[in-house]
């Protein structure tokens, strides 16, 4: 709608939020050029933007890929990749060696195929065991603290694994900035930790979840950032935005049923404790045990489903679970960036 709307008043803007489209749909500007445009089906412009079927498109859609061209437009996410290809196909100076590290890759990407065609690829699977990822960062960070001149406290070494989920690439790149932090100071302390490092991945989380059921967009977009910072895989996130609309989902279906007592959403977690709460309980005689189910949850988080699931409409939540089951697929399926497609959902969750 964005596109159409700004089409006439303003071709470069509506440029822009097009070519973010293609980004979120998997689709290049090459692929639509000329009578490329018309191999895309109604079902799967449907399917890209919902509620629309996409009977108008061809009277904005040859524009707006002819205003692309006359501006040498590129698309806005492989613009850079492309220019790194190009440099790997005209091959580096002899007695030079080009190493990239990823903690994944995707195999369908030209970058990927160019690499293993005219290098080596080698797959370093994860060390599972959660002690022994400890031993190794533990190895590899006392080098690194050695070689500055530094230790570290045994309180201050919990506290970064908390931040850092003892992820390896994440804790010697916070470990490196709290040798800087600290200067000349020989001991990195607990206090440095938490002045320096950022939220942990559980308040990450903690924040993420609360900004959606707020539905603040930009502490969502914001949140969402940092949890891909720190090394959180996009499907662990999708996993986590899946439950929390489940449990809001539970939430709703409850407060319409009219079985707990009526409640505002400023009510105070005391008064939950003592109204709400104990009728709630009383809802799940068997103490039958489910780890979705919201009966099962912690009473704080049941307090925030019920307070915050009153934004949502059931049909809503159910759609937005549709909607989150179409990106899993286009995730596992498609070329498209992963982090915008997340981004694209969470607007969608705050409209």
């Amino acid at each position: 709608a964005k596109i159409r709307t700004t089409i006439n008043e303003n071709p470069t803007k509506a440029a822009r939020y097009f070519l973010t489209f293609l980004n979120i749909a998997g689709f290049s500007l090459e692929d639509l050029y000329g009578t490329g445009w018309q191999k895309i089906t109604d079902e799967q412009w449907s399917g890209l933007v919902k509620g629309d079927a996409g009977d108008e498109r061809e009277k904005w859609l040859p524009r707006i890929l002819d205003i692309c061209q006359t501006a040498g437009l590129t698309d806005a996410s492989t613009s850079k990749t492309e220019k790194l290809e190009e440099v790997l196909k005209a091959g580096l100076p002899a007695g030079n060696c080009l190493i990239f590290t990823a903690e994944a890759v995707d195999k369908r990407k030209s970058l990927y195929k160019i690499v293993a065609n005219i290098g080596v690829v080698n797959y370093f699977s994860p060390v599972k065991k959660e002690y022994a990822r400890k031993e190794i960062l533990q190895k590899e960070a006392q080098k690194l603290l050695d070689g500055c001149g530094k230790k570290m406290a045994p309180a201050a070494w919990i506290a970064l694994g908390k931040k850092t989920g003892f992820d390896f690439r994440n804790s010697l790149s916070e470990l490196e900035k709290l040798i800087s932090f600290v200067g000349e100071r020989a001991l990195i302390d607990k206090e440095d930790v938490e002045e320096a490092v950022g939220r942990t991945r559980e308040e990450e989380i903690f924040a993420l979840t609360n900004a959606l059921s707020e539905k603040n967009q930009l502490a969502a977009i914001s949140t969402l950032n940092h949890l891909l910072d720190q090394g959180i895989h996009q499907l662990m996130i999708m996993t986590m935005l899946s439950r929390e609309i489940r449990l809001l989902l539970q939430a709703r279906v409850m407060v319409d049923s009219g079985k707990l007592p009526k409640f505002n959403q400023s009510m105070e977690y005391g008064w939950f404790q003592n109204t709400v709460y104990p009728v709630f309980s009383a809802l799940n005689p068997t103490g039958r045990k489910n780890d979705i189910l919201i009966l099962n949850q912690h009473p704080f988080s049941v307090f925030n489903a019920l307070r915050n699931c009153v934004r949502f409409t059931t049909s809503r939540l159910t759609d937005l679970l549709d909607e989150l089951l179409s990106l899993e697929r286009s995730m596992k399926t498609s070329a498209s960036n992963p982090q915008l497609l997340l981004e694209n959902f969470l607007i969608k969750f705050c409209a």
